[in-house]
């Protein structure tokens, strides 16, 4: 045996340090904490506002294609989802617009027609009723027929001629 030694360790000093340590480390995970949940509801905060801003948006600037307001949010221009999504919102915008342009380009030209068409028609039937007034007027026997000579017209006179009575 050479020698013997004794050796004695106060745990105690560890201990306090290892406990000041662990209020340390549970105060850093609690600020931290914090903060992430104050991250968290700006981030909401600012994502709720342009969400509502798009919201409004479709409701009601969307759906009036005669006014040309296009969707802006108010923050930095980033390419991201969000702003993938104000892009698609203006271009369909612009496609309303331009549809609606279209159709009402068309609905007018189709009005202007029908009312030269129904004045056409009023026209027809002015001439047709003069012209059966004079055809029925003449002293001279009238015929009309078909290209296969059917007959579809006789004045009085061509029936007097036929033996025939009009009918």
């Amino acid at each position: 045996k050479i020698g013997e030694l004794k050796a004695q360790v106060n745990l105690g000093t560890a201990h306090n340090r290892l406990n000041n340590y662990k209020f340390d480390l549970i105060l850093a995970l609690l600020a931290a904490l914090v903060l992430g949940l104050g991250f968290i509801f700006l981030l909401n905060e600012q994502l709720g506002r342009h969400l509502r801003k798009i919201l409004d948006y479709t409701q009601h600037d969307l759906i009036t294609p005669k006014i040309q307001t296009r969707l802006h949010l108010d923050r930095p221009q980033i390419q991201d989802d969000l702003q993938t999504l104000v892009d698609a919102l203006n271009y369909s915008k612009s496609q309303i617009g331009q549809y609606y342009e279209e159709l009402q380009q068309k609905q007018t030209d189709l009005m202007r027609k029908t009312a030269l068409h129904e004045q056409a028609e009023r026209n027809t039937k002015v001439y047709a009723e003069r012209l059966a007034a004079t055809l029925h007027a003449l002293s001279d026997a009238v015929f009309l027929c078909t290209a296969d000579n059917t007959a579809v017209f006789m004045n009085k006179p061509a029936h007097n001629i036929l033996h025939t009575e009009p009918s």
